[in-house]
């Protein structure tokens, strides 16, 4: 029986790399007024560019929100990417971010915009236009954090339950990496949106402040700004020759540790949620 486990282990699960991209979506077209447009020129080509820059890897799948603009930067980034066995796209709810576009919530956050960027913004050169941008972002992701386990409209997950749900699918692919043949390495390219990328960086990032261990943050500077179009961060997940094994999260050139314990807690919350919301609709 022994010899039988070690025999499997080495066909499977050992020295496994996994590299889960989670990405915002790229540039969109600017419209005050709604929220849902499409990407730009540079929005698909930015999207392609990032997918040039991943290494060859065994496999290369796409995952993302069901807007368009999520599916088309998945899409594109592995049409980009160097990997010749690609996969079919698949849809992720968790990587989704519904909100009521007529609630209180959606409509505070085209006021924040507005008060920034201004209504004359076609009149402003290229860079302040982007520097407002950049200002109203990070205002309303420091709003949507502060609701913290509240929902901010009957749609829209609580920043908790979008961190819950961004957990959820790293401990997935921690579990996915158990069954792949040992050796290979696999690239899961998941586009998704600011807020929930934010939001799991809040609950589940580990920091060194002071000398100190700090779990979290309190705005999105402290992570220097909001996340911007095509940035990502990444979940490296590998398994030594015996199967154990070793998460790391790297973000804006730095690497970090997670905290495996609030990782656990977060994707136990998010599969508690997704039962009471099935038994609801039973």
């Amino acid at each position: 029986m022994i010899e039988k486990f070690t025999e499997n282990r080495m066909e499977k699960g050992a020295n496994v790399t996994i590299n889960a991209v989670f990405t915002r979506h790229g540039e969109k077209e600017y419209d005050p007024n709604n929220p849902e447009t499409g990407l730009t020129d540079n929005g698909v080509i930015n999207s392609y560019i990032a997918g040039r820059k991943r290494e060859e890897a065994d496999v290369i799948k796409p995952y993302s929100s069901r807007t368009s603009r999520t599916k088309e930067t998945a899409e594109f980034e592995v049409v980009g990417s160097p990997t010749e066995n690609k996969g079919k796209h698949r849809f992720r709810e968790e990587l989704g971010f519904p909100f009521d576009p007529q609630g209180d919530f959606a409509s505070r956050m085209n006021e924040i915009k507005k008060e920034i960027v201004g209504d004359n913004y076609s009149e402003l050169s290229e860079s302040e236009f982007k520097e407002r941008l950049k200002q109203a972002a990070t205002a309303q992701t420091d709003y949507y954090l502060n609701f913290g386990n509240e929902k901010p409209d009957s749609l829209a997950p609580a920043p908790i339950e979008a961190a819950a749900n961004i957990a959820k699918m790293v401990k997935d692919y921690s579990h996915m990496a158990e069954h792949l043949d040992s050796g290979s390495k696999a690239d899961l390219i998941n586009a998704s949106h600011d807020l929930n990328l934010s939001a799991f960086l809040k609950e589940a990032l580990v920091r060194e402040v002071d000398q100190g261990r700090v779990v979290g943050l309190d705005s999105i500077n402290d992570i220097g700004g909001p996340i911007n179009f095509n940035e990502h961060l990444e979940i490296l997940i590998r398994t030594d020759a015996n199967g154990k094994k070793d998460i790391k999260l790297l973000f804006r050139g730095q690497e970090y540790e997670v905290d495996n314990g609030r990782l656990e807690e977060l994707a136990a919350l998010s599969t508690q949620n997704k039962n009471e919301d099935n038994q609801s609709d039973n």
